[in-house]
């Protein structure tokens, strides 16, 4: 038999938390939508405008809503920050090595290349392709090209058009590039990108538009296989540094 009333507050939070996570899934709600007061969803669930305020609290955290002054309650906009947030605890905890992180991306990288050959609309092939003409207009000045790197592989695994697989490997992308910062890098400016790495880019590109997941596929591979080299070269012993460890720097990759 339930007895609501004797119900502790920490349980109470959680139960509301659980239906309003409910609401807003089964909803239809999108990002940015606005929600019900806390007073109208007090009365809608039968219960105090505390409880409401502690379960919007615990929802919040996982990113799903948001409040602001003038705006009230609204459905979050999608991140995938409370997921890399999890697997770099759950790294650090479990003593997760550099090594752990690159298998991981690796993997996932292929299989987004395979789909993104195949879904890719015209506007992410050409956000792709203006990545990878400013990348070869920095090579030419030799200069780093730390942000154009990670954005070209974030908007090829969103051209995958699997949201799932988005939802796992962009926080395996930038938890490498957090940790890989000193690994890669030396000075607070970054390195010049490299040719090789730009003739990777230009490998890829050309393959996903060709929409040839086979030869997107090897691409890719060719291009995590040149990183690890790369790697072996500059840092020996990344392999076994530990995810979180104090000897991480904070310069930007970009290869």
């Amino acid at each position: 038999m339930d007895y609501p009333s004797r119900k502790v507050p920490g349980l109470l939070s959680s139960d509301v938390a659980r239906r309003l996570e409910a609401f807003v899934l089964d909803g239809g709600y999108k990002p940015g939508d606005k929600l019900p007061s806390e007073r109208e969803l007090a009365l809608k669930f039968g219960v105090s405008r505390t409880a409401i305020r502690e379960g919007i609290k615990l929802l919040s955290q996982s990113g799903l809503l948001q409040s602001s002054v003038g705006r009230g309650l609204y459905v979050g906009e999608l991140s995938t920050e409370p997921v890399l947030s999890s697997l770099n605890v759950l790294l650090r905890l479990g003593g997760g090595t550099v090594r752990d992180v690159v298998e991981v991306r690796n993997a996932l990288e292929v299989l987004a290349a395979r789909l993104a050959a195949v879904h890719a609309t015209d506007e992410q092939l050409a956000e792709l392709e203006s990545l990878v003409e400013t990348m070869a207009a920095k090579r030419a000045k030799l200069e780093p090209y730390g942000e154009e790197g990670p954005a070209f592989h974030l908007v090829m695994a969103r051209a995958s058009q699997n949201p799932l697989l988005v939802a796992m490997l962009e926080p395996a992308l930038s938890l490498m590039y957090r940790v890989e910062r000193h690994t890669l890098y030396s000075g607070p400016q970054g390195k010049p990108g490299t040719q090789r790495g730009l003739d990777n880019h230009r490998r890829i590109l050309e393959a996903l538009k060709q929409r040839d997941p086979d030869a997107a596929a090897a691409a890719i591979e060719d291009h995590c296989t040149y990183l690890i080299e790369l790697r072996n070269q500059r840092y020996p012993e990344w392999e076994a540094v530990k995810v979180g460890a104090s000897s991480l720097g904070e310069e930007e990759t970009g290869q």
